[in-house]
């Protein structure tokens, strides 16, 4: 379990969950900001939980992804729930070659398959608000199986949905508000409570990550380094702490006992965190977008 956590300067994810099947894993009510990606999983799913929280400013929004190169592919079933994802196009974050590749994207299903991508609002990227693409690595890992289901998704430059890639099956669309997709009609042909006419033939969204390989492999792309950076403002504490501040505890003299015994050990997480799952919210700053 993640969560009421900050991350902020990594050239790679501010968040990552990695090789793991089944993942049972929570990330919830997070901040992700000015990091190479907000969130990254490679080869990981399986009751993984993404949900709450916020991710903006970063070069890239969220990427979970297929890769050879580490144990367990594919990446699967990783439900992307109740997020604030904005404005993830940021030129001066720090980046490595492979977050790079994410530059401009909200959400980048790549290689992926039976993802659920729900109750987000996903606003202001370069290229794409949610792409579902194939994943070329040593194999080809088409995406299969992926379901975006009334999400809010604005102001995205290329096309705010997208599917990109050969013999990708079975993805579906419903319910969103969004202005445009690539291919068109992608909603409207591919919506999950009907029949599926495939529109996976696409390869622009494919072209253009591939593109962007070549471009990183001489390490020429635009980066920026986490030390020349302001320091973040302060964060909100953690529930606990603040229950605990607000008794008339002194932060500096706080018992360690009384902090220890408030914390939840990561056993049985969703026997703990069952009301999470169940009563999902969005960010409070995403209620900006709503109103």
């Amino acid at each position: 379990m993640l969560e009421h956590s900050y991350a902020s300067g990594s050239p790679d994810a501010g968040f990552y969950i990695g090789q793991c099947y089944p993942c049972d894993a929570i990330v919830n009510n997070v901040i992700s900001e000015n990091n190479g990606l907000g969130y990254s999983g490679t080869n990981s799913g399986g009751s993984l939980y993404i949900i709450s929280s916020v991710f903006r400013n970063n070069k890239g929004g969220l990427a979970p992804n297929t890769l050879d190169s580490e144990l367990l592919p594919p990446e699967r079933e990783t439900f992307i729930i109740g997020n604030l994802i904005e404005n993830n196009n940021n030129y001066d974050a720090p980046a490595t070659k492979s977050t790079y590749l994410s530059f401009g994207n909200g959400v980048i299903i790549a290689g992926g398959n039976n993802n659920i991508i729900k109750n987000n609002v996903i606003a202001n990227h370069d290229l794409y608000g949610v792409i579902l693409t194939a994943a070329a690595d040593v194999n080809y890992w088409p995406a299969h199986g992926n379901r975006v289901e009334d999400n809010l998704i604005l102001s995205s430059n290329r096309a705010d949905m997208a599917i990109s890639g050969l013999s990708n099956l079975g993805n579906c669309f419903k319910g969103n508000y969004f202005n445009t997709s690539i291919p068109p009609g992608l909603q409207s042909l591919n919506n999950c409570d009907a029949g599926y006419i495939p529109l996976s033939s696409d390869l622009s969204g494919m072209w253009s990550s591939l593109a962007r390989i070549i471009h990183a492999s001489d390490g020429g792309y635009q980066q920026g380094d986490w030390r020349s950076f302001a320091k973040p403002e302060n964060q909100p504490n953690m529930p606990i702490m603040e229950k605990l501040l607000n008794q008339g505890y002194d932060k500096k003299n706080l018992p360690t006992y009384m902090i220890r015994k408030s914390v939840k050990p990561a056993v049985e997480v969703f026997q703990q965190f069952e009301d999470v799952l169940n009563d999902i919210e969005l960010p409070e700053e995403a209620r900006n977008y709503l109103n």
